[in-house]
């Protein structure tokens, strides 16, 4: 009872200060509506479906197993049974329809009555998925118990929107701020799960209201770089194998394999065991989102064009196949693994070659750079089958993949320092 007073106090500490920003600008913002119908639809499934919230709920045991995609189903049904579930909807319809309050400008971040700014409304469910996919992560590393809902993505997004939003200079918003951050305290002493959400949306909060919205460009660079999240999963895995790894003879994807039994993906034999893989998966499905992202943020900084547009088209397909790596481990899925091999490996590596074909004559550094780091990385993948026989098949595949994933690293950190300088001032804090 305890647990649940305090989260209705935090929400209604939130929507407190929600109210006092002006109305949504016109036309209102779609996103409130389509989290939503997410969120219902799930739960109609839910009910139509009794198996449905244990083969989707997050699960640390499953997980660890190979099932990694619960950690992104899990907020989109319910726990708690009948009061969880309606619980879990209301708060999210009235937190949505709330926050398009706070995100529901454009990308120019327009000024509306009253000189309050918008924030892009993209962000409101960009902040809600972090906060499912984010709350569930470190629900896992902290040890909670397993569990479904989508309180966690609903509360990160309120109490974001309510920091970003809260008027300081009014006595109202001073109050409610400090019931936020005494029930932020009360649920990290009770040791509760919902304390990430709370933590998780004031840093969020704090980063929209003094750095202002995110620009694009800067967004997409910062995504890029991330890709070095592959380098840190697969040295993560390969320090906790337990019977010998050599990066010459093991591919990577042996990293993310779930058992230690001995595995055919291919014609390719395995026997490594690695029981830190999921850190190799989450590195996969990592660098997967960065790819994605990044090149579709950054798709308007491209030369016009079939080139470019092909290459950057090649390279987002590698980042669904990155994410499809992480979700098929080689030795439970072995022919999906394999399915999804063409596009994480060779598609990347051609859409660098092509995007640098076209960056030749605006950007010659960066084009000849990414000209090289495909070319390389298509004869790796040419000596592949070579090297399985051989016994060099880890070394190939890393010839193959090293260069494009470095590119990208490479291009994103360099247009991140390029825009150091151009970006606005900060919003002063309200």
């Amino acid at each position: 009872m305890t647990l649940s007073f305090l989260y209705g106090l935090l929400f209604l500490a939130s929507w407190r200060i929600l109210r006092l920003a002006p109305p949504a600008r016109r036309p209102r913002p779609r996103w409130p509506a389509a989290l939503i119908v997410v969120a219902v639809a799930g739960s109609a499934a839910q009910l139509l479906l009794p198996g449905l919230k244990r083969a989707w709920e997050r699960s640390a045991s499953a997980i660890d197993g190979g099932e990694l995609w619960r950690i992104g189903t899990s907020f989109l049904i319910q726990g708690g049974g009948a009061w969880g579930m309606g619980f879990n909807l209301v708060t999210l319809v009235v937190t949505a329809l709330l926050a398009a309050r706070v995100f529901g400008g454009g990308t120019g971040v327009p000024e509306r009555a009253g000189g309050a700014a918008a924030l892009p409304a993209v962000l409101g469910p960009v902040v809600w998925v972090a906060g499912g996919v984010l709350g569930n992560l470190l629900a896992l590393a902290v040890g909670f118990p397993d569990g479904a809902g989508s309180s966690l993505a609903t509360m990160t997004l309120a109490v974001t929107a309510a920091v970003a939003a809260a008027p300081l200079s009014a006595r109202t918003g001073r109050i409610a701020i400090g019931v936020l951050a005494a029930v932020a305290v009360a649920l990290l002493a009770l040791h509760d799960e919902h304390a990430i959400a709370a933590v998780l949306g004031a840093v969020l909060g704090l980063g929209l209201r003094w750095g202002g919205p995110p620009d694009r460009v800067v967004a997409g660079a910062a995504c890029w770089a991330g890709a070095a999240v592959f380098f840190v999963g697969q040295g993560i895995a390969m320090a906790g194998v337990t019977n010998g790894y050599s990066p010459v003879r093991h591919m990577v994807s042996d990293l993310g394999m779930v058992g230690c039994a001995p595995a055919d993906v291919g014609g390719y034999h395995t026997e490594v065991c690695s029981p830190w893989h999921l850190a190799m998966n989450l590195g996969f499905a990592g660098t997967g989102v960065a790819l994605l992202a990044g090149t579709v943020l950054l798709r308007p900084l491209l030369p016009p064009g079939r080139l470019a547009a092909t290459g950057a088209t090649l390279l987002g397909v590698g980042g669904l196949g990155k994410i499809g790596a992480a979700l098929t481990p080689g030795d439970l899925y072995p022919a999906a693994h394999m399915a999804v091999a063409v596009f994480s490996g060779p598609a990347p590596t051609v859409g660098v070659l092509l995007l640098g074909l076209s960056l030749r004559a605006t950007h010659r550094t960066a084009g000849r750079a990414a000209v090289l780091c495909g070319a390389v990385g298509i004869a790796g993948f040419a000596a592949t089958s070579v090297a399985m026989t051989a016994g060099w098949a880890g070394l190939a595949e890393r010839i193959a993949m090293y260069p494009v994933i470095a590119w990208v690293i490479g291009a994103g950190v360099a247009l991140l320092v390029s825009r150091r300088g151009r970006r606005p001032a900060p919003r002063p804090a309200r």
